[in-house]
């Protein structure tokens, strides 16, 4: 009887490290959000649904405009916690069921389903209103046998675009007019 409990309990614990280990594995460490990994597991079942034309998917790429800058001026703890604070903010936005990742430094991914590109585009407008320094974004429509790399690179060109706008838009002292 001993030996059986023994068993028991070492396998509830072996269990239950090996699930914390799995979300290690998929979740930025500094945001709580989930990771490149974590985001390419979650994603998954909506890219499917959206490649089939079941549902509308959008995916939203986001990268912080001269986030380095931050990080020079202010220091790397003023920058974490811009991170931090964007991802609390933002969690609090997305809906249930919207997927929501740190992929770098300073790189967002969202993917949303069953939403038409004119709702992501509010979306992506709440989430611009919630955050506390400047980005930039793109948005890829999941299309008929597309992979989340698909809709990134979609999204990527729009991010790019956007960057490249505000960028012309700058005065002499490289800010935003």
């Amino acid at each position: 009887v001993a030996f059986g409990a023994s068993f028991l309990v070492t396998m509830e614990l072996l269990s239950r490290a090996t699930t914390r280990l799995r979300e290690e594995a998929s979740t930025d460490p500094l945001t709580g959000l989930l990771n490149r990994k974590g985001l390419e597991r979650a994603a998954a079942p909506l890219i499917a649904a959206g490649s089939t034309g079941r549902i509308p998917v959008a995916v939203l790429h986001f990268d912080l405009d001269e986030f380095k800058s931050v990080n020079d001026r202010s220091g790397h703890l003023a920058g974490d916690r811009i991170l931090t604070g964007l991802a609390d903010a933002w969690r609090e936005l997305v809906r249930e069921g919207d997927v929501l990742a740190r992929i770098g430094g300073d790189e967002f991914v969202a993917v949303l389903p069953d939403l038409k590109r004119e709702d992501a585009e509010e979306m992506c407008e709440r989430l611009r209103e919630a955050s506390p320094i400047d980005w930039s974004a793109g948005l890829g429509m999941v299309g008929p046998g597309d992979t989340l790399e698909d809709c990134l690179a979609r999204a990527d060109v729009g991010l790019y675009e956007e960057k490249a706008r505000k960028s012309t838009d700058r005065g002499d002292n490289g800010r935003l007019a």
